[in-house]
């Protein structure tokens, strides 16, 4: 949370940088600093996490132990099937918003989210019914840092990376429901349902906004 709330804000303020060289420069920091969150959550892992196995591999479900050239394999038949799958939604959010009848930039802010992240944070619920909370988490975390340093990244050095009205809003509605869960872990040490729950209300502030200024 810590990591996140860092270089979000970093990448939201470097659109009101005038020069798109030190923009380009936020742009290097931000990806060095997810390396440098891999590299700690390794080394902080090294010896205190349990390490919990995942499922058999599907191309190998009889071994324990499947090869690398299978493990490689999967992998990339998965990308693929993710790349081409993007592809597909991303051509089908046009069409779907003229037959709507509402402007493609508001089925995009509010189809978006819900269908790339809907799927991942699925696999943490799975996780977690198989009792793998480590594992649901690592998912969580890990892609917040990511979306949060390395997406804006690369948004950054190929666009002039100018957030208007609403992509402002919504960047400080996102820090704003990550600041409350890691203020309740500073104070209390955990996270209640109730904490996590409040993301709820920063996320429906942002449909309305959509909405009402689109």
């Amino acid at each position: 949370l810590m990591f996140f709330l860092i270089v979000y804000t970093t990448a939201i303020l470097a659109s009101f940088l005038p020069v798109q060289g030190a923009k380009n420069g936020v742009a290097l920091a931000l990806a060095g600093a997810y390396i440098i969150y891999v590299y700690q959550t390794l080394r902080d892992c090294k010896d205190e996490c349990r390490h919990e196995q995942p499922a058999p591999l599907y191309m190998e479900r009889g071994k324990s132990s499947p090869s690398l050239g299978m493990i490689l394999l999967q992998i990339t038949l998965a990308l693929v099937a993710i790349i081409v799958g993007a592809d597909r939604f991303v051509n089908a959010v046009q069409p779907i918003a003229v037959a709507m009848g509402i402007p493609v930039f508001v089925l995009s802010l509010i189809i978006t989210p819900i269908a790339t992240e809907l799927p991942e944070k699925f696999n943490s619920v799975l996780w977690v019914r198989k009792g793998k909370d480590t594992l649901a988490m690592g998912n969580l975390t890990g892609a917040m840092v990511f979306q949060s340093s390395v997406i804006p990244a690369i948004g950054i050095a190929l666009t002039s990376w100018r957030l208007d009205f609403l992509a402002l809003w919504s960047a400080l509605l996102a820090l704003g429901a990550a600041i409350i869960p890691f203020l309740s872990l500073r104070r209390r040490g955990g996270i209640l349902p109730t904490t996590l729950l409040l993301g709820g209300v920063f996320y429906l502030v942002f449909i309305v906004t959509v909405i009402r200024f689109s």
